[in-house]
């Protein structure tokens, strides 16, 4: 019995010690958050996107804020190709934390394929106290990534 409460009292104090840190504290761990994998449907693109066109010949990636729409397209040759992201909310201090990251994965040759995610906007307050909401992606192949898009605030 003794044994089960200095164990439980154990853990109060890690509880309580993440309560005082607060979101500033945040740390972002290798492997964290779990990625999201979606597959991409095939739709039409509008021009109110912001493009990321990689060294990979013919590929294009895209993110369009209102609806939080990302976009990738391959080629008839290139076979599957995948939109990696990632979401970083401002955690104060200057500091932004990996908030969550994943995979857009299209198989649909050179059409324009979509996944439709719903990132925290830019000028709302998220669950870290704060209000600030970036996105960054780039294009993969099967073999390799292609550089990464600049951070893009999500404020739609």
């Amino acid at each position: 019995m003794r044994r089960a409460l200095s164990i439980i009292a154990a853990g109060l104090l890690v509880a309580a010690s993440l309560l005082v840190a607060g979101p500033a504290a945040a740390v972002d761990l290798p492997g964290w958050p779990p990625p999201e994998y979606n597959l991409a449907s095939t739709g039409v693109r509008s021009g109110d996107t912001i493009c990321h066109f990689p060294e990979h010949a013919g590929i294009g990636t895209c993110f369009k804020k209102t609806g939080d729409q990302l976009w990738v397209r391959g080629t008839p040759s290139s076979g599957t190709v995948e939109l990696q992201w990632q979401n970083e909310l401002y955690v104060g201090g200057g500091s932004w934390s990996l908030y969550r990251q994943g995979y857009c994965a299209s198989g649909h040759g050179g059409l324009w394929a979509v996944c439709n995610k719903d990132f925290y906007e830019n000028s709302t307050e998220h669950l870290y106290g704060w209000s600030g909401s970036r996105i960054r992606w780039r294009a993969c192949t099967l073999t390799t990534c292609g550089e990464w898009a600049t951070w893009a605030r999500n404020d739609a």
